[in-house]
C-alpha cells in the first residue's frame, strides 16, 4: 500500500465515523417529526432549515479559520461534535414539533462546523487523486452503516430510543478524532500522480477574482437546479419510501462518483451536469402509474455526482491556495442550493405548470455558469509547452531577480549546499549567504527548501496556462 493510499485510508475512517455520527442523528431528528406530525411536509421543511443552518455553520467555520490556527479549529470543531449530540437529544424525546423543529435546526450550525473540518483535513493530508474517492467511499459507507444497522429492528431503530443510543455511541469517537492530530505521513506526494493526470484546473490565487463569483453561482445553480422538481412528504417515509434504504443507493452512487472523479476531474464534472436531467424526467412522472420507489432510486443514485463534485471541486481549489478554511465552500454553497431548489418547490407544488417553466430557465442559466467555468478551468484556450528555461525566466522576472542572484538560484535549485555555490562561482561563503538572504526576502522563503517548493508550485501553474 503506497503512502498516498495510507493517508488516504486513515483520512476516510475519520470522514466515515463523523458522517455516520451525522447521519445517525438526522434520521433519529425526521423519523421523530413524521410521528408528531403526519400531515405536513416536515421533511422538505427540514431540508430548507436544516440545510441553511449547515451553511451558517460551514460560514462560521470559514470566519474562523482566517484568524485561527488548525489546532484551535480542531478543538472546537470537537466541542461543536458533542454540542451536535446534545441538542439531538431533545428533538426526539420532546412531544413538542415546534421544540423539535428548533433543537434540531440549531444543531445543523454545528453540524456543518465540524463537517467543514472533516473537509480541512480532506484538503491537508490527502493527496489529489485520492480525495474523491476518499470522500465517496467514506461518505457512502456512513450511509451503508446506517442502513444496516436498522435492518435488525426492520428498520425502526432510527425511530425509537435505540437511536439516541446509537449516535450518542458515535458521538465519543468522532470527538475524540475531531480533537486529535492526524499524523504526518513523510514523503507522500512521490506516490501521487501529477494533478495533470486528472486535470484539476487552475484556481484563482485571489479570492476577488471574478472566477470566484462564477464557481458560487454555479455550484449554488446546479444544487438548486437538482432539487427543483422533488417534494419529499414525509407521509413516503416507513410506507412508499424506505429512507435508509434509499441511502444505500445513494451511496452507491457516491462510491462511482469518487472513483469517476478520480480518473479525471473533467469527466465527474460533466456527469454531474447530466444528471441534472432527472428533475426533468421526475416532473414528467408526476401524475404517473410509474413508482415511486423507481423515481427515488434514480435520483439517490445520481446525488452522489452533485454531492463529490461540488466538495471535491473546493477542496482542490482549497488545498492549491493553501486556504484550508475554505474546504467547506462548496458544501455551504451547494446547501444553500439545495434549501433554495426545495423552497421553490415546496411553494410551487400545486403549480406544475410554472414549476416546469421556471425549472427550465434555471437549467438554461446552469448550463450557461456551467460551461463558462468548464471553459475557463477545464478547458484552456492555447496549450502553451513551455521550455525549463522559460520557467525559469518567468519565476525570475516575477521575483525581480538579478542575474546574480538568478545563477545562485540554479545552484539552489540543484541542491548545492552553500560551499559548493562558492566553489562554482568564484566567490565567498559570505557572498553566497548574502545572495541568499536576498532570494528569501524577494521570494517570501524562510528556507532554501521553500524556495524549491516555491519555485516548482509556480512552473507547475506557468506550464498550464
Amino acid at each position: 500500500m503506497t503512502t498516498g493510499h495510507k493517508r488516504a485510508l486513515q483520512v476516510g475512517l475519520r470522514i466515515f465515523i463523523c458522517f455516520w455520527f451525522a447521519s445517525a442523528g438526522w434520521l433519529c431528528w425526521l423519523y421523530r417529526l413524521s410521528q408528531l406530525e403526519s400531515t405536513l411536509p416536515l421533511e422538505a421543511l427540514t431540508l430548507v432549515f436544516g440545510y441553511l443552518m449547515q451553511a451558517v455553520g460551514i460560514g462560521a467555520y470559514m470566519l474562523v479559520g482566517r484568524r485561527h490556527p488548525p489546532a484551535r479549529l480542531r478543538r472546537a470543531a470537537s466541542c461543536a461534535c458533542v454540542l451536535y449530540a446534545l441538542l439531538l437529544v431533545p428533538t426526539v424525546l420532546t412531544s413538542s414539533l415546534t421544540v423539535s423543529l428548533a433543537f434540531g435546526c440549531t444543531a445543523n450550525a454545528f453540524y456543518g462546523f465540524f463537517a467543514a473540518e472533516y473537509l480541512r483535513i480532506l484538503a491537508m493530508h490527502v493527496d489529489a487523486p485520492y480525495r474523491a474517492t476518499t470522500f465517496g467511499v467514506a461518505y457512502a459507507a456512513s450511509t451503508l452503516a446506517s442502513w444496516l444497522v436498522s435492518l435488525p429492528a426492520q428498520g425502526a431503530l432510527t425511530r425509537e430510543y435505540g437511536g439516541i443510543a446509537l449516535f450518542l455511541l458515535l458521538m465519543i469517537p468522532s470527538a475524540v478524532l475531531l480533537w486529535k492530530r492526524v499524523p504526518v505521513w513523510p514523503q507522500a506526494n512521490k506516490d501521487a500522480k501529477p494533478n495533470a493526470a486528472i486535470a484539476i484546473p487552475t484556481f484563482p490565487k485571489e479570492l476577488k477574482d471574478p472566477a470566484m463569483l462564477l464557481i458560487a453561482a454555479t455550484i449554488v445553480l446546479l444544487s438548486l437546479v437538482k432539487n427543483v422538481g422533488y417534494s419529499l412528504p414525509a407521509n413516503d417515509i416507513g410506507t412508499t419510501v424506505n429512507l435508509e434504504l434509499s441511502r444505500v443507493l445513494y451511496g452507491i452512487g457516491l462510491v462511482i462518483a469518487g472513483f469517476v472523479s478520480d480518473k479525471d476531474r473533467r469527466i465527474g464534472a460533466l456527469c454531474c451536469f447530466c444528471a441534472l436531467i432527472m428533475p426533468f424526467v421526475s416532473l414528467s412522472l408526476v401524475g404517473s402509474d410509474a413508482p415511486s420507489m423507481l423515481v427515488w432510486c434514480v435520483d439517490y443514485l445520481l446525488f452522489g455526482f452533485f454531492s463529490v463534485y461540488r466538495v471535491v471541486f473546493a477542496v482542490d481549489m482549497s488545498a492549491q491556495a493553501s486556504r484550508w478554511y475554505l474546504a467547506g465552500a462548496g458544501l455551504m454553497l451547494g446547501r444553500i442550493g439545495d434549501a433554495l431548489g426545495t423552497a421553490i418547490c415546496l411553494g410551487l407544488e400545486g403549480a406544475r405548470p410554472v414549476l416546469i417553466c421556471l425549472a427550465a430557465l434555471l437549467f438554461a442559466l446552469t448550463a450557461m455558469a456551467f460551461f463558462l467555468l468548464y471553459q475557463r478551468f477545464y478547458l484552456p484556450t492555447e496549450e502553451v509547452k513551455r521550455t525549463e528555461e522559460e520557467l525559469f525566466e518567468l519565476f525570475a522576472m516575477r521575483h525581480d531577480l538579478t542575474a546574480r542572484e538568478g545563477e545562485v538560484l540554479r545552484l539552489v535549485l540543484d541542491e548545492r549546499s552553500n560551499t559548493q555555490i562558492a566553489a562554482e562561482l568564484f566567490v565567498s561563503e559570505n557572498t553566497v549567504k548574502y545572495h541568499i538572504r536576498n532570494l528569501l526576502r524577494k521570494t517570501g522563503c524562510k528556507s532554501k527548501r521553500e524556495i524549491r517548493a516555491h519555485y516548482l508550485s509556480d512552473a507547475h501553474l506557468d506550464a498550464a496556462q
